[in-house]
């Protein structure tokens, strides 16, 4: 099942790509699909009104396997301007810019990514639950939340992640299991965050190696396990207190 709802146009540009764009109305939903979108611009979507469906994203994949490729999404109207749920997906070369709230919405499923760019975003850049995620070259400049957050059992591997001018940088919460590789942490107000946010979940683990920064701000529950180049980094913060600033 595919369909749109709202006003989107889709146009031809001169550089060979396609726009769709949308007067904040628009959304796109594809359900039981097998998709593969590449050099296309998307503007300006809003989130499906329909009542056999909750949806929050303007770009929607419903149990569905998708191939993105060269994608630019901006001036999003959304909660999720791209919205995964229970999907076998891939992407590659994405760009997200000036997003209203989260830039990508991974609920469950699998993603796999090379270069994801996020500018200037009102809420999490990546937002991952409960999925297993792999992935290289992850861009953030401006969250004004989360530039990544990881939680329920969620499985997670990025290398190559560079994080700057947001209020977070990292957070891991709610039994997730994460690795990470070659961080910059720059200009955030916290670089890290472990902890568990829904008391049904464990303590969350996360391994870094390669982390540049010396000077690190870390929220850290008691329980959590957090390793830095090879160094065991004990919390010494309760879960309340973590949730009392971040929520």
């Amino acid at each position: 099942i595919f369909f749109v709802q709202g006003n989107i146009k889709f146009e031809g540009l001169n550089n060979n790509k396609i726009l769709v764009k949308s007067d904040g109305s628009g959304s796109i939903i594809f359900h039981n699909n097998n998709v593969e979108i590449k050099h296309t611009n998307i503007e300006n979507l809003g989130f499906p009104n329909l009542d056999e469906y909750i949806l929050y994203g303007g770009l929607n994949f419903i149990k569905t396997n998708a191939v993105l490729e060269d994608i630019s999404v901006k001036n999003s109207k959304s909660e999720d301007a791209i919205n995964l749920i229970s999907s076998s997906v891939l992407l590659k070369n994405i760009s997200l810019e000036n997003i209203q709230a989260d830039a990508i919405d991974v609920d469950f499923g699998s993603l796999k990514f090379n270069k994801i760019i996020c500018l200037d975003i009102g809420n999490d850049c990546l937002d991952i639950s409960g999925a297993k995620t792999e992935g290289t070259k992850l861009t953030i400049d401006k969250s004004h939340d989360k530039g990544l957050s990881i939680g329920e059992n969620s499985n997670v591997y990025i290398k190559d992640l560079l994080i700057k001018n947001s209020m977070l940088g990292v957070a891991v919460k709610d039994g997730s299991i994460v690795y990470l590789e070659n961080i910059e942490s720059v200009n955030n107000d916290y670089d890290l965050a472990l902890f568990v946010k829904k008391e049904e979940y464990d303590n969350p683990n996360l391994e870094i190696k390669n982390f540049s920064k010396k000077n690190k701000k870390i929220l850290q529950s008691k329980n959590s396990k957090l390793i830095i180049d090879n160094e065991i980094i004990l919390g010494q913060q309760s879960n309340n207190y973590i949730n009392s600033i971040l929520y």
